[in-house]
This record gives C-alpha cells, structure tokens and sequence, in this order.
C-alpha cells in the first residue's frame, strides 16, 4: 500500500489490526529511499491503541510504502536509492 502526504514530513505508523509483519519504506519527495523499518511485528493479542509501538523515518518522508515484511531485501533495495514507481502511478508525484 503506498500512502501518499502533502510533503516531507516526520510521519509516525503504527500497526493496528495488521494481521502479518511488514516492511515499512520511507521515501521523500525527490522520491529517494530515505528509511526503512523492516519486519514491523503484528500487534500482540489484546494490544490497546496506546501500546502500539509506532514507525518513524530517521528523515522526513512524503511516501510510505507497506510492502510484505522481507521483500525489500529480496529485491535488493538501499537505503539512498530511488524509487520509481510503475503501473497506473508511473510518472505520477515525479517517481
């Protein structure tokens, strides 16, 4: 899922009613990598709100990709690199 923001911002994610870890990718708005929370673990049973632990950028992001926990090593993604987006987003927020 790739959330879309305004600009670069600090964003904060947290995991409610995930049902399967995930690998959080954190892209700014020259549409570089600048982050990546890997592995974030599905909240534990009877977890409340507040508990969640939250996901953060070490650098301001305007995108946020959700991708299936382990997939950003298995095609070799980098912190640094850029992204480039396909399929109907192509071109699209100049990725």
């Amino acid at each position: 899922m790739l959330f879309v923001f305004e600009g670069d911002q600090h964003l904060s994610f947290w995991m409610r009613d995930m049902n399967f870890p995930l690998d959080i990718v954190w892209i700014d708005s020259s549409c570089h990598v600048v982050d990546i929370s890997k592995d974030a673990p599905i909240p534990e049973s009877g977890q409340g709100l507040s508990d969640l632990p939250r996901f953060s950028p070490s650098e301001p992001a305007r995108f946020v990709l959700e991708i299936n926990a382990g997939e950003f090593d298995d095609v070799g993604g980098s912190v640094g690199e850029a992204a480039r987006f396909e399929g109907p987003l192509q071109g699209q927020y100049g990725c």
